[in-house]
């Protein structure tokens, strides 16, 4: 059996012609088993199975570069393929961007073409669109916010183009551009100033109120939009030209009484809760909620100290006691079960104050 072959044999079975077989050689490509008595190359199997797997690349449209790195070992083929379908990918969003943006210079009337095409030209290069939002928001920030804060507003008011846009969403994105260019756009962001005077307690106020969403997020309550501010919520006042510190922006730590009977309840439902424990999660003072069981227990009769001494109770106040207390330990345990969804408490403060910073006008 013959082991070796010509350069005309090798291509007559591979299928190539002699002069791409010969480029593939020259190029190192190919293994030569060995030169004839007059100097011709001679090849074997190897060569063979390797120029199967070259066609088999090349009809993927694969550079030779990169098939060069296969065969010659020092990249392995999960790679290139790996490689590959991320840079077809990346064209392939790159391909409906364009047909995105196309679709809206077509289906716009004749006489606003021009202005439609000058808007959407200011992201025809996705990667520095993004770029040049995220540097826009990092620098027009008040510069006394908060990194968490910035971070989040930056990553809320930068987002990435859309994975499969439409016209509208292509306009959309671009127009985005458009806004940031505009003077008046991000006054907002410098017009404030008087009244963010006292800008860390403003931070702070807000992030408090951030936190007794908690409790509402562990009873099973998910963000929605809110209604009238409530009248127990002393609403933001800002500061008058000229008022001094008497002006800085505040906000009145009142607590609703739904707020108030959620706290006593928790403290309530397990001996083993203390106000100090209670009252770190809920972002009280532990006397706040002291004094909150205290006028609770007052109201339903029982002592209003704080100590464990039995107080002599009827047994009809008994009974109601101890099935309120199986209530308690009944909501108890269906939040516990809801707070298991929840990897920790940071992801929660997270999402209430990502809602918070979405609803908050300035």
């Amino acid at each position: 059996m013959q082991n070796t072959w010509s350069i005309g044999e090798l291509a007559e079975m591979a299928g190539l012609s002699v002069k791409t077989i010969r480029y593939y050689s020259d190029s190192g490509l190919l293994p030569v088993a060995e030169r004839s008595t007059g100097g011709h190359r001679r090849y074997g199997p190897q060569a063979l199975n390797r120029l199967r797997l070259i066609r088999q690349l090349r009809s993927l449209e694969i550079p030779i570069a990169a098939i060069t790195e296969v065969v010659t070992g020092e990249r392995s083929l999960g790679d290139l393929m790996t490689g590959e379908l991320l840079a077809t990918q990346e064209r392939l969003s790159q391909l409906r961007w364009r047909q995105a943006t196309l679709q809206a210079l077509d289906d716009c009337p004749p006489d606003v073409r021009l202005n439609r095409l000058q808007i959407l030209s200011r992201v025809h290069k996705l990667p520095e669109a993004r770029q040049a939002l995220t540097h826009h928001w990092a620098h027009s920030l008040p510069a006394d916010m908060p990194k968490r804060w910035r971070d989040r507003m930056v990553a809320l008011l930068s987002p990435s183009p859309p994975d499969n846009p439409s016209a509208t969403s292509a306009l959309a994105y671009a127009e985005l551009h458009l806004l940031i260019a505009a003077p008046g756009f991000t006054r907002w962001t410098q017009d404030h100033k008087l009244e963010m005077r006292d800008a860390p307690s403003f931070y702070a106020q807000v992030d408090h109120a951030a936190e007794l969403t908690i409790v509402s997020l562990l009873h099973g309550l998910p963000p929605g939009q809110g209604g009238p501010v409530p009248e127990w919520w002393t609403p933001l006042s800002p500061a008058p030209p000229g008022g001094g510190e008497e002006g800085s922006l505040m906000v009145m730590k009142v607590y609703s009484p739904e707020f108030k009977a959620d706290a006593v309840a928790l403290y309530l439902s397990d001996p083993s809760h203390t106000f100090e424990g209670i009252g770190k999660d809920l972002g009280i003072s532990r006397e706040t909620l002291r004094n909150w069981v205290r006028a609770e227990r007052v109201r339903r009769g029982e002592s209003g100290t704080t100590n464990t001494k039995e107080v002599p109770v009827s047994e009809a106040t008994r009974q109601e006691l101890e099935a309120e207390i199986a209530a308690l330990r009944a909501e108890l345990k269906t939040v516990r079960k809801e707070n298991q969804k929840l990897a920790t408490e940071r992801d929660i403060l997270r999402k209430a104050t990502k809602f918070f910073a979405q609803e908050m006008t300035w």
